[in-house]
């Protein structure tokens, strides 16, 4: 990042492809600790763990192979979470998340409420959160069983639309980012209140508001948020 110099690729730009050193629409690339990088491949219904030597390690799923049956295939994962004993949770297109262990076993199963769930994460109950891509769009919180333990969706003026990604912070708050809304909202999900936001309802844009620009700090300096 300080030299902003490429080290490291894999994949072909502009070119998809299933063959040895192809991608077909990556998503959601993490490094992990052991030097390896984890991809979810969409459209190749694959995920795969490759080393620096561009060697893939090892792959659950299998492209061409696209059907909700993990390990062994994969229907369009668009998240593949590494989790820190080594297994990955990986989201599928179509409505389901997993648990995989780091030696490529299932551990569980579960069916979402929304066709399109996006990056699903791991809280630290044990239980998943996970964006449904949808108009309007929600977000569930659900034990690796399946239950239900909490839904965010809202309707009318502070709908979603087609969010991709909820975090929990430590505090308790869920973060989600609205994107077709073009903006960041934070929820209470006990009152289920938006606390913050950031950016202008269906108004994508890049120039910074006035009270931003005026809170730039000056070089080497830094600047505290009262984010809750």
């Amino acid at each position: 990042m300080r030299t902003r110099r490429l080290v490291w690729t894999f994949g072909h730009a502009g070119v998809r492809g299933s063959a040895f050193g192809y991608l077909s629409n990556p998503d959601d690339a993490y490094l992990l600790r052991n030097g390896l990088f984890v991809v979810a491949d969409i459209q190749n219904c694959r995920v795969l763990l490759i080393n620096r030597a561009h060697r893939v390690v090892r792959e659950i799923g299998h492209a061409g192979s696209c059907g909700h049956n993990p390990p062994r295939s994969l229907s369009s994962p668009n998240g593949a979470t590494p989790l820190a004993d080594g297994s990955v949770l990986v989201t599928e297109i179509g409505g389901w998340v997993d648990r995989i262990s780091a030696s490529g076993r299932l551990l569980w199963t579960i069916r979402t409420l929304t066709s399109y769930p996006s990056d699903a994460q791991l809280l630290p109950n044990g239980n998943v959160l996970v964006a449904g891509f949808d108009t309007p769009g929600r977000v569930d919180e659900l034990t690796p069983s399946g239950r239900v333990v909490c839904t965010y969706a809202p309707t009318g003026h502070r709908s979603l639309d087609r969010p991709s990604l909820a975090v929990r912070w430590p505090n308790g708050m869920i973060a989600i980012t609205d994107d077709w809304h073009h903006g960041i909202v934070v929820v209470d999900p006990k009152t289920k209140k938006v606390v913050w936001s950031y950016g202008h309802l269906n108004q994508p844009g890049t120039r910074l508001p006035e009270q931003a620009r005026r809170a730039r700090p000056a070089p080497g300096r830094a600047v505290k948020s009262k984010i809750p």
